[in-house]
């Protein structure tokens, strides 16, 4: 009876991990690199193909907290509030490097904002789909500080390069023809969060602020755009993962104590 007991709530509180609805994404960026002419020089002195690799976590489950129009920008609905809620975030445990690990960054909450059937975006075709993960609000009328409080600035680790400090990493897909000629198919039926981010080709873009500007505010003058971003998701939520296993191991123990 013991043993029945345990592996029902072994199997209750793997049913509740499950639940929770978090993935993990792999990302890496595999095609040209554009933007602030003097990072990009910099980067491309010392790796010669510079490329951006890492993970995070994705909760298609999260809430939706507000609409971008709210706080300055866009069209957007945005999902996943910047709380230690679980239940309330929409991306989490961004670890990422830049140049082969020569540099480094970690966040530990971002939101997910998306738009579907958009009528009017420059450079593309419309209507046009569009997804967005931002790992720190946007600059409200250029000002990082002033922002809902829902969305107030989070501590995103991440380093210095030739006077620049990263202020902001966001990965992006939009349908439509892309300005550099590649047609990308509609994604969203909705404005719902997706089950699964977009598996096509997308862009990622590294903010940075002027290291000595002590207000910290950036432009989108100071961002490094990096093409060919794909990212590729585990089949079972990685949470539930290690519940399975978890699970296995105490079955095996089980067994050999029968066993014994």
């Amino acid at each position: 009876m013991r043993v029945r007991v345990f592996w029902f709530a072994i199997l209750l509180a793997s049913s509740q991990v499950v639940n929770a609805g978090f993935m993990r994404y792999d990302f890496e960026t595999t095609g040209f690199i554009s933007g602030n002419s003097s990072i990009v020089q910099y980067l491309t002195s010392i790796d010669q193909k510079p490329s951006v690799s890492g993970s995070f976590y994705y909760n298609s489950a999260a809430p939706q907290v507000t609409l971008s129009s709210n706080y300055g920008y866009g069209d957007f609905v945005v999902y996943g509030a910047r709380t230690t809620d679980p239940g309330r975030q929409s991306i989490t445990n961004l670890i990422g490097s830049l140049s082969s690990g020569v540099f480094q960054f970690f966040d530990p909450v971002g939101s997910v904002s998306l738009s579907n059937d958009s009528p009017n975006y420059p450079g593309y075709t419309p209507p046009t789909d569009r997804v967005s993960i931002n790992f720190e609000p946007v600059p409200f009328y250029r000002n990082n500080y002033i922002e809902p409080n829902d969305l107030a600035r989070q501590d995103l680790s991440g380093f210095l390069i030739i006077g620049y400090t990263l202020a902001n990493v966001r990965l992006f897909w939009f349908s439509g023809i892309y300005p550099y000629g590649v047609e990308s198919p509609e994604f969203l039926s909705s404005n719902d969060a997706p089950d699964r981010l977009p598996d096509i080709r997308g862009r990622l873009a590294l903010d940075f602020y002027v290291t000595s500007d002590s207000s910290r505010e950036y432009s989108y003058s100071n961002t490094v755009f990096f093409d060919g971003l794909f990212v590729r998701s585990s089949d079972i939520p990685v949470p539930a993962t290690l519940a399975l296993l978890g699970l296995g191991l105490v079955g095996i123990g089980v067994e050999r104590r029968k066993q014994a």
